[in-house]
């Protein structure tokens, strides 16, 4: 499902008009209270889905605007495996020919805005024609998705009779409300988002059809049913509309619903779980052994309590601002914005909403958070990480240092300093002043580098309390150091990786470069036609 809030569905907490298909299902099958979505749009979160890991990781970001070919999709491993493979889809992002999205199926019906109930029945008619084998078939709908035109029984249903503003059954304003500062009149609020309430509502009764049908093929006892969402929406419940845009939990936070052998009837599940858990899931039921690579796990362990209920949950990517990625180790939930470096730090279970950050409370937590990911989640952009490491056996240690990329930096973020700490940066040199203090939020202090494009080597200089330390400098990437307290390196031979290594705490603290290749430099961004630059910008991905 496309653009579906978790809390607009009844098994979630909506009202029992909302979505009874979905409700009818939840008590049939399992139901994950505590599913997130990858990212908060639709090429990163669906590629997470049906590659089982995270999006960086498969290249699927605003940068390439594709699914990379190194990644092996569901569809490809079902297909090896004698499955018929189809896909729906009516999301750009998805059918157009450089989606990546098509590895793996035999077949592909993709109508850009198609109606649930076309989709429904293109998807009846596949199931209907390979009944006598094994299927697997990816169905996709995008009626709850700007722009909102939800057919008119449901529309009345869901919109005050009384309303007098300008909108009528269709809303298409997607620029006018999510650029600048523009805040809608409530009753204007209150009417679109009964608009997007009667579109859930009508692909609701759309799903209702085909799980109808699967019962009339006498399919429904021996098919795995999986239901769940790319992302959610907002509703300026933080100051903004539509997605892509953070990842707060009325974007991330999404319906996942499982029906088939090994899903109890009834159950609840509130550990957290992620769409990543989607792909394995489908592996194990089928009997197909699991890739060592995959980022999620079957959700068949999670129920047989084989995964551990503080177990982290990531999600990255954004269609416009800040880049920003998100870990959930529940009940908290940590934000970290890669351009500005600041973090936010929220209690999920007293704090659904996300109104109270409490990170001044818990710095050592949200530090740790912050580390984790940094470690786990792949760059989009290729940089250099300047780590100053504290240690508990010896006396706070003062680094003073520059970095220098001739040709030029092109931003530098600063992580984890404190009141004694102090940094300058301009054009292509970086000056920085940190201790090794023990009251920093995380094992280390650290400075993100981005050299500009066409930058090609690093010079680097570090002292510590004012002298040249033989053994407490590692420029190269690596665990060696390098006595001169100096170091020039080509930036093509720098060592650079695809992820941070775990967090160095060692004895004395030291000063280390890393470096980590970022999705920018390996992957080359699609170029669509016009057709789809079309498509994408009637669907808000594109400003007018």
């Amino acid at each position: 499902m496309d653009t579906l809030r978790a809390d607009s569905c009844t098994p979630y907490g909506a009202p029992d008009y909302f979505t009874p298909a979905l409700q009818e299902l939840s008590e049939a099958g399992t139901t994950f209270l505590q599913a997130r979505a990858q990212s908060s749009w639709t090429l990163p979160s669906f590629a997470s889905m049906l590659s089982g890991q995270l999006p960086s990781d498969v290249s699927a970001t605003i940068y390439s605007g594709y699914v990379s070919d190194r990644a092996e999709m569901i569809s490809e491993i079902l297909r090896e495996h004698g499955f018929a493979t189809h896909m729906i889809c009516s999301n750009p992002w998805l059918g157009n020919d450089q989606s990546g999205f098509h590895q793996g199926f035999d077949s592909l019906w993709y109508s850009t805005y198609a109606s649930a109930t076309a989709s429904v029945e293109n998807a009846k008619q596949f199931i209907d024609e390979n009944s006598n084998r094994d299927w697997f078939c990816f169905l996709h709908i995008i009626d709850p998705h700007v722009p909102y035109f939800p057919p008119y029984e449901f529309a009345e249903r869901f919109t005050d009779p009384d309303y007098k503003g300008e909108y009528g059954f269709v809303f298409d304003s997607v620029d006018k409300w999510k650029i600048g500062d523009y805040v809608p009149p409530d009753d204007d609020l209150r009417h679109v988002k009964g608009l997007y309430e009667a579109e859930v509502a009508y692909v609701d009764f759309e799903m209702g059809n085909l799980f109808d049908f699967l019962h009339e093929m006498a399919l429904d006892e021996n098919t795995l049913i999986i239901f769940a969402s790319d992302h959610g929406e907002e509703f300026f419940e933080h100051g903004g509309f539509e997605h892509g845009h953070t990842q707060y939990d009325e974007l991330v936070w999404m319906p996942l619903i499982v029906k088939g052998s090994g899903f109890t009837p009834g159950e609840r599940v509130d550990i957290p779980v992620g769409n990543t858990d989607i792909f394995p899931t489908i592996l194990e039921y089928a009997g197909i052994p699991l890739s060592e690579k995959l980022t999620g796990v079957p959700l068949q362990r999670v129920l047989d309590g084989a995964i551990p209920s503080d177990r982290l949950i990531y999600g990255e990517g954004n269609t416009r601002g800040n880049l920003r990625k998100f870990v959930v180790q529940w009940p908290y939930k940590c934000i970290l914005d890669f351009v500005t470096g600041k973090s936010w730090l929220y209690n999920l279970e007293t704090d659904p909403g996300e109104t109270l950050d409490i990170r001044a409370d818990n710095e050592q937590l949200t530090a740790a958070l912050c580390a984790e990911i940094f470690t786990a989640m792949r760059s989009s952009e290729t940089a250099f990480h300047v780590w100053i490491t504290r240690s508990y056996r010896e006396p706070q240690a003062r680094f003073t240092g520059t970095v220098r990329v001739p040709g030029g930096i092109e931003r530098v973020v600063a992580f984890q300093l404190t009141e004694d700490d102090s940094y300058t940066f301009h054009d292509d040199t970086l000056n920085f002043n940190v201790t090794s203090s023990l009251e920093i939020l995380g094992p280390n202090k650290h400075f993100v580098v981005v050299p500009a494009e066409g930058a090609d080597s690093l010079e680097v200089t570090v002292l510590v309390d004012g002298k040249i330390s033989p053994d407490r400098f590692f420029p190269y990437g690596s665990m060696t150091p390098e006595p001169s307290g100096k170091a020039t390196v080509k930036i093509t031979d720098f060592p650079m990786g695809t992820s941070l290594p775990y967090a160095i705490e060692e004895y004395p603290a030291s000063c280390y470069i890393w470096g980590v290749i970022g999705s920018d430099r390996y992957e080359t961004p699609a170029e669509f036609d016009e057709k789809t630059l079309e498509q994408l910008r009637s669907l808000g991905y594109i400003a007018n």
